[in-house]
């Protein structure tokens, strides 16, 4: 009577069956639902760490540019501009350690990738010399330059052969969700030892 009770009270093989089916389910729901929530995580870090990225080569570049030197050359300043290229002279960061460098910022085309690539070498030491990558995937980025020399300013895509900088620096991005176009104005412009003709627009000659 005691062993009947037993096995009246038990769960049969095919309750057993459906329990383990039921319980495998939502094993395998909860190991989805953890492999989502891993790949949701790793791609808000990614964009975090893509947006401090962008956000630290903002700061640098607008400290950069805004202390670009207008060296002369001859009769025109040390300075040549490109869409995708800049070379000038400058004071640079504090950890480069060599003084005024002549810089190149470059756009530069590495297979599937696009990388902002900045060059500094020192004036007085050539042989110190420092390059970084300062973003990556940045095939969208232009440079363009302000001319205030006329009636009204015009952005140009080359600026190249002239006795100044450009008023203003543009660095687009095109691609609005990583990187906010910015506009850098250089601190000097001219020459210190340039008396400006503000009729010529140009500096006259000492």
């Amino acid at each position: 009577m005691i062993s009947l009770r037993i096995i009246t009270d038990g769960y049969t093989l095919v309750e057993l069956t459906i329990v383990i089916l039921l319980l495998c389910i939502i094993a395998l729901a909860c190991a989805d639902g953890f492999h989502f929530g891993t790949q949701v995580w790793a791609h808000v870090e990614r964009s975090v760490q893509t947006e401090t990225q962008t956000v630290s080569a903002q700061t640098f570049l607008r400290t950069l540019l805004s202390s670009i030197i207008p060296r002369q050359k001859g009769n025109d300043v040390s300075f040549e501009g490109q869409p995708s290229a800049m070379d000038f002279d400058v004071f640079p960061p504090r950890a480069f350690q060599g003084g005024t460098a002549h810089a190149g910022l470059r756009i530069v085309q590495m297979r599937d990738r696009s990388l902002l690539e900045l060059k500094l070498q020192s004036l007085a030491s050539p042989n110190i010399e420092k390059r970084t990558i300062l973003l990556d995937d940045v095939k969208l980025m232009s440079f363009s330059y302000l001319d205030t020399t006329g009636k009204s300013g015009t952005w140009l895509a080359y600026w190249r052969d002239r006795n100044r900088l450009p008023a203003a620096i543009r660095i687009s991005g095109g691609d609005a969700t990583r990187w906010q176009t910015i506009i850098i104005r250089p601190i000097i412009v001219q020459s210190a030892n340039c008396i400006f003709d503000s009729e010529e627009m140009t500096c006259r000659k000492i």
